[in-house]
């Protein structure tokens, strides 16, 4: 039962984050985190959203093309565009 995996076919992970500071490894281990995450529960690790100097609540409507980045994932996902997969270097970002 275990290697039978979960239902629901082909199932994609998306990983939307945001950080404080502007560092270079801000999202290594979030990354991380995501892709062993998804690796357990057999979903795809298909996209993800990385924001950096975001530190006050609502200060992400200051970034309406990552609102917009975001809607626009959003809809791909409802409509069952198939994404990624991620090329998982986790200090690429």
């Amino acid at each position: 039962m275990l290697k039978d995996g979960f239902p629901g076919g082909n199932r994609q992970g998306v990983l939307l984050c945001t950080g404080a500071t502007k560092g270079r490894l801000l999202f290594v281990g979030s990354r991380l985190v995501a892709k062993y995450f998804f690796d357990a529960i057999n979903v795809r690790y298909a996209a993800e959203i990385l924001v950096r100097g975001v530190d006050e609540k609502g200060a992400i409507n200051d970034r309406p093309e990552v609102l917009e980045d975001a809607r626009d994932l959003g809809r791909r996902l409802a409509q069952g565009e198939v994404l990624g997969p991620i090329k998982m270097d986790p200090l690429a970002v």
